[in-house]
């Protein structure tokens, strides 16, 4: 399966730690850098891409407004 990156941004120190462990225990690769601004977090976790296009939300959908 083809695997891609997936960034969160403008994170803060807690975030960036407990985000990390979560993928950490679901054995996700991940990477934490600090962001250009010197404040803020960016994690990126490898992630399984799928070849579909995703599927459109029909939550607001119903038959008879078609």
């Amino acid at each position: 399966m083809k695997k891609g990156w997936f960034t969160h941004t403008d994170l803060t120190a807690e975030q960036a730690t407990e985000l990390v462990a979560r993928y950490t225990a679901k054995h996700v690769e991940t990477e934490k850098s600090l962001a250009p601004d010197y404040k803020s977090w960016i994690v990126s976790a490898r992630l399984p891409e799928s070849g579909k296009p995703p599927r459109p939300d029909k939550t607001y959908q119903w038959r008879h407004w078609e």
